[in-house]
């Protein structure tokens, strides 16, 4: 469990992510407030900010890829992507997450998989492209993903009929399951 004042560090960037405090907005939306610095100085802009919040639950959180070029904060409202390699430039994921929990995320290679309850979003980073799987409300709950390029998707998740837990490999060309097991 994470708690407040964690501190997320990059050891080859001077990055830090700090964590201030977790507060509750409005009845029972649970956020963080937090404050990114960089070299010592604290970053401020329309992204990120004294109204910018972290959602709650951070325990799948990979702040910085391995290469530490890119920095990942799953903001309320949309994901961010930092990059910290020559000049600093952001991402701002294409699609907005409302009532759709965050789950994890982790880089591999020049990609950011990010899972929430419902949704897998892939973006290629130096591409700034994203591609989405997105499952109906009351369908799935997604707990974990593995991604990579010669194998694809897999997805571990819930499945919210029956209430196993499952694993699938999923075709994000034809958007279908190709294979299911049960866990």
């Amino acid at each position: 469990m994470i708690k407040e004042g964690h501190i997320f560090r990059g050891i080859g960037q001077p990055v830090e992510l700090r964590l201030r405090e977790l507060i509750e907005p409005n009845y029972g939306r649970m956020r963080w407030t937090f404050e990114l610095f960089i070299d010592g100085q604290q970053v401020l802009n329309d992204l990120i900010g004294a109204n910018s919040y972290l959602l709650p639950d951070l325990d799948g959180f990979q702040f910085l890829s391995k290469s530490e070029e890119y920095a990942f904060f799953p903001l309320e409202g949309r994901g961010l992507v930092l990059h910290l390699g020559a000049g600093i430039y952001h991402d701002l994921l294409p699609y907005e997450m409302s009532n759709n929990d965050f789950v994890s995320n982790h880089f591999l290679g020049e990609y950011l998989v990010v899972n929430y309850r419902r949704e897998i979003q892939i973006h290629h980073m130096t591409e700034a492209k994203t591609q989405r799987v997105v499952f109906a409300s009351g369908q799935y709950h997604i707990m974990d993903s593995s991604f990579s390029l010669d194998d694809g998707l897999w997805i571990t998740y819930k499945d919210l009929e029956s209430y196993q837990t499952k694993k699938g490999k999923y075709d994000l060309e034809s958007e279908a399951w190709i294979e299911a097991e049960m866990s």
